[in-house]
């Protein structure tokens, strides 16, 4: 774990010479970048707009762009991806990455003097939540999964003073465990609307397809997640082999990694696309940093998570005029307004999934109605600036009723406090 970066403690970045504004300490431990790292760096970047001033302690997959002006500080780098059924070896090392974390989130804190410690997971939360109590900083937990916790949740949650949920769905689950309702704030992720001209769009499609192996004249149906049963591209699959006895040019691409813990997922996607005899149409691309340039490339999105919390690339995709297709349940289902901005079928059901990706390839009206209405959609309840400005107000309602400057008896004694 490295240490330290040797560097003074910054004046607001947005203004400069000031040191009024509210610092927010980020904790992320993600070791590979995903929707929730997307999420993460992009409110950071919309809360220095808004006069907030962010650090992070974090892997490196969330990084300062200077391009877009921002100026946060990455004050330590930290990785823990926990196992879900690690042996007793993965387990020691788990310990011990978790041990210094929390050392690591302890030292980011007097250094950095932070009003808010966020953590941007429920992972982050368990290297975060220790620190943030003894030192007395207000702690959020973000919730991003539909997994159950049970006791840890409910613990987390004793010690958290907000939590953020991405979706109803999310939130409901929550208070079903016993996390109290009032205690939970739902706030949905956000994504930055793209301009793109249509010269710009036709090279990505041409580009996607000259990449992939594709005909020009494919018509190319993509899904994005990373290599997990419950993402279910096993019926995205079914769905491909099916409509390509009906649609000749349809083309089908799958994007996204593979955890560590779910070896053997993509081996077995292989395996159904030989068996269906889908080599020649079906193409799979690892991760991806230029996600935007993918999805302006394919004429549809599918969506076929089951249990999805959110579905970030669902409103990535919208906010470039990529119609979508998904599942009714969990996030999507609060996403997508059906035969307005998306369609959505009954989860099990391939054969209404293959009806909406039939129609949408024969359609074109169709698609250019789906088209403005995702963009309308994202434009009206999924920006960054809505996300941003919702965030700053949980902030300003947790410290309003707080003194000036946090104090804390242990570390002003040893001259730590600022």
């Amino acid at each position: 774990m490295n240490a330290f970066r040797p560097m003074p403690l910054p004046t607001h970045p947005c203004r400069p010479g000031t040191t009024t504004a509210l610092r927010v300490l980020f904790v992320d431990v993600a070791s590979r970048p995903a929707g929730a790292e997307r999420s993460l760096a992009l409110l950071i970047r919309t809360l220095g707009s808004l006069g907030v001033q962010c650090a992070l302690v974090g892997a490196g997959n969330v990084r300062p762009n200077r391009r877009m002006g921002d100026g946060w500080l990455r004050l330590r780098t930290l990785s823990l991806e926990p196992r879900r059924r690690p042996g007793p070896v993965q387990a020691m090392g788990l310990l011990s990455r978790w041990l210094c974390g929390v050392v690591g989130v302890t030292g980011a804190i007097l250094r950095f003097q932070p009003r808010v410690v966020h953590a941007n997971t429920t992972a982050a939360a368990l290297v975060s939540v220790l620190p943030a109590w003894f030192l007395r900083r207000p702690f959020i937990w973000h919730v991003r999964d539909l997994v159950p916790l049970g006791w840890l949740g409910r613990l987390l949650a004793k010690r958290a003073s907000r939590v953020i949920a991405v979706s109803r769905g999310v939130r409901n689950s929550l208070v079903q465990e016993g996390v109290p309702a009032g205690k939970v704030t739902v706030i949905y992720n956000g994504t930055d609307r793209s301009s793109r001209s249509a010269a710009t769009t036709d090279r990505a499609r041409l580009d996607l397809r000259e990449r992939c192996g594709f005909p020009p004249s494919a018509f190319v149906y993509l899904n994005v997640g990373r290599h997990l049963p419950w993402k279910r591209q096993d019926r995205f699959l079914d769905a491909a082999a099916r409509l390509a006895v009906h649609c000749p040019r349809a083309r089908f691409l799958i994007v996204g990694d593979e955890p560590s813990d779910e070896r053997g997922c993509r081996l077995r996607l292989e395996e159904q696309t030989r068996r269906t005899g889908l080599s020649d149409r079906v193409r799979f691309l690892g991760p991806q940093d230029e996600m935007e340039t993918i999805l302006s490339g394919a004429d549809v999105l599918v969506h076929t998570a089951s249990r999805e919390p959110f579905g970030r690339v669902l409103i990535e995709a919208m906010a470039v005029g990529v119609p979508v297709v998904a599942v009714r349940d969990a996030g999507p289902a609060e996403i997508i307004q059906p035969g307005i901005s998306g369609l959505l079928a009954e989860p099990g059901d391939i054969d209404g999934l293959v009806a909406a990706m039939v129609r949408l390839e024969r359609d074109p009206e169709w698609r250019d109605r789906l088209r403005r209405g995702g963009c309308e959609r994202v434009a009206c309840a999924f920006t960054s600036d809505r996300v941003g400005r919702e965030v700053r107000e949980v902030y300003r309602r947790m410290v309003a009723g707080l003194p000036g400057r946090l104090s804390n008896q242990w570390a002003a004694s040893r001259g730590l406090s600022g």
